[in-house]
């Protein structure tokens, strides 16, 4: 987590976005006191249980394709790959 000082912030606002649309957390101070949370915008329970069900999906597809397919690629490396992209 990285703290910066609220002229700081200001002058570098848009290098603080970008750090926190990459997951960083930037807490903002005055006088050295925290006053703001500058970070990530949180999915909602909606998105996550979406994104979930598109993973699962995904996940039987990829396993039904390797079974009806006698092989090729084995379901757990591209059960690997999928799980590499996620957060």
């Amino acid at each position: 987590m990285k703290t910066v000082g609220i002229f700081d912030a200001k002058t570098h606002l848009s290098e603080l976005v970008a750090e926190a649309e990459r997951g960083e957390t930037i807490i903002i101070t005055r006088k050295g006191e925290p006053v703001a949370e500058l970070g990530p915008v949180r999915a909602s329970a909606d998105e996550r249980a979406r994104t979930r069900r598109i993973y699962e999906t995904v996940t039987r597809i990829a396993q039904e394709a390797y079974e009806r397919n006698g092989g090729g690629i084995p379901y757990e490396q591209i059960k690997e790959w999928i799980n590499e992209g996620r957060p």
